[in-house]
């Protein structure tokens, strides 16, 4: 039974509070509706439509006891409708959910980047964590707006290829080097620190990797599994041993893990270190009522404490700062999709090969029959068998490193290039030129032998350590 269905049944049995009702329903209907015909609008119709639904359930609420069956029949079809709506809003349903690629939820996130207006940041290379802090920090400061990024020292308009640099530099100091993580690169926990979390450092941290996902950025795919899940908002999280930063307390883990009988058991709990670290977790169960079926118990209680418990204060307030730019509501309902961009996944990362690379530049031959034609094919020869080499571990160069001379971007970034990326060849320079923000890179051809061109891509790839610098 639809919800006007039911209002019309309202309508010949109550006076002047089935009117009230049924002004509510329409307003929640029409105002629907207008949002389908303007997406515009939706945004709007859904705080009303929220508004309205609070209004009509409050309004059978108060109504006559004589009608139950009736305000049970309508508040059920309220709220059934209340729940398409926000099913509509998420994105479709759970199976449209499902197939959106990460790519079509980034292209939604990035309409809201006001591209008309720019928050300039000039940072220094060596100390872009430092640097982004104050500037983010700022008052006047807009995440909305597009980031205008330059390096102090450097010559470079920022068009596309220092955003992309300076993105890849800060995900990475922010991982190692803002004192807000610890663990591996590939498996970082939330550092606890008192310091840091009272000048609201994990906020800004928050805020810098929600910008750095709706500008272009690679994300921060450096958490840990249960870090993430916190994040996406799972009510149980469960970390692992191998998530333990600290090395005593992950080998105690390790060696509970590891007893297979009563008697090893208690060799490991009877430690006074073992004590200790129950103690701290809030394990207080006597340990002389604990047996090896006992064991799983502790590890989660040690671990979760470890990871999650020791440092809640600080992974809510880097949550709150990813909050930004509706990051966090979109890690929410994409929790699966948007974790390429937060968690380090050998599956979802695969390693870049030379063929990438080969497939990615279009080269820019000259016509043929023309006298330059034959050594840019020369040329492209040399450009293919060099990335062979790099593929192979055969340079000091790898690929990743090439595509941070070409684009400013160490892997192809998760909404991919604005632009296409092109090959050209220059017979008047001697190494390669890179233009990061029109995507261009132009090969040297005066190299007849390969070995000399090898020798030029070395010297300007390992010796470019800022725009326009070698």
């Amino acid at each position: 039974m639809t919800i006007l269905t039911q209002l019309s049944c309202v309508r010949y049995r109550r006076s002047e509070r089935r009117s009230e009702k049924r002004s509510v329903s329409c307003a929640v209907s029409s105002r629907h509706s207008v949002a389908r015909q303007d997406p515009k609008l939706q945004s709007q119709s859904t705080s009303c439509a929220s508004k309205s639904y609070e209004d009509f359930i409050s309004l059978l609420s108060d109504s006559e006891d004589e009608d139950t069956t009736l305000q049970q029949a309508l508040r059920e079809s309220m709220e059934e409708y209340q729940r398409s709506r926000i099913g509509r809003q998420d994105g479709q349903s759970s199976s449209a959910k499902c197939s959106r690629t990460l790519q079509n939820i980034l292209e939604g996130l990035m309409s809201g980047v006001n591209r008309s207006s720019e928050s300039h940041i000039s940072v220094r290379r060596h100390h872009i964590w430092k640097d982004s802090l104050c500037m983010f920090a700022r008052p006047s400061f807009d995440a909305q707006k597009q980031i205008h990024v330059s390096f102090v020292g450097e010559e470079a308009v920022d068009v596309g290829g220092p955003r992309r640099e300076y993105w890849r530099l800060l995900m990475k100091s922010i991982a190692n080097s803002s004192a807000l993580f610890d663990g591996p690169e590939e498996c970082k926990v939330i550092a606890h620190n008192f310091t840091a979390q009272q000048q609201r450092h994990f906020y800004f941290a928050g805020v810098m990797i929600s910008c750095c996902v709706l500008q272009g950025g690679p994300g921060f795919p450096f958490l840990a599994p249960s870090i993430y899940s916190y994040i996406s908002g799972m009510s149980t999280v469960i970390p692992t041993v191998e998530e333990v930063v600290d090395f005593e307390v992950r080998s105690f883990l390790s060696e509970l893990q590891a007893a297979e009988n009563e008697q090893e058991f208690t060799e490991v709990l009877s430690s006074e270190q073992a004590v200790d670290i129950l103690l701290h977790a809030g394990y207080r169960k006597p340990l002389a009522q604990c047996s090896l079926s006992n064991a799983l118990e502790i590890v989660q209680a040690v671990t979760h404490h470890s990871v999650i418990g020791v440092c809640t204060q600080e992974l809510d307030q880097f949550v709150e700062g990813l909050g930004t730019l509706s990051v966090l509501e979109t890690i929410r309902c994409f929790p699966e999709q948007m974790r390429e961009l937060f968690c380090y996944d050998s599956r979802q990362r695969r390693k870049m090969s030379a063929e990438d690379l080969r497939n990615l530049f279009l080269l820019q031959f000259s016509p043929i029959g023309s006298n330059a034609r034959e050594k840019e094919e020369a040329t492209a020869m040399h450009w293919f068998t060099y990335l062979h080499d790099c593929e192979d571990g055969l340079l000091p160069v790898t690929l990743g490193e090439i595509m941070s001379f070409a684009t400013g971007a160490s892997e192809i970034p998760p909404a991919g290039f604005e632009d296409d990326l092109s090959v050209s060849f220059n017979d008047d320079s001697m190494f390669p030129l890179a233009s990061t923000c029109s995507l261009t890179l132009a090969l040297p051809s005066k190299y007849k032998d390969y070995e000399d061109f090898k020798e030029a891509m070395n010297t300007a790839l390992l010796g470019a350590h800022g725009f326009g610098k070698y």
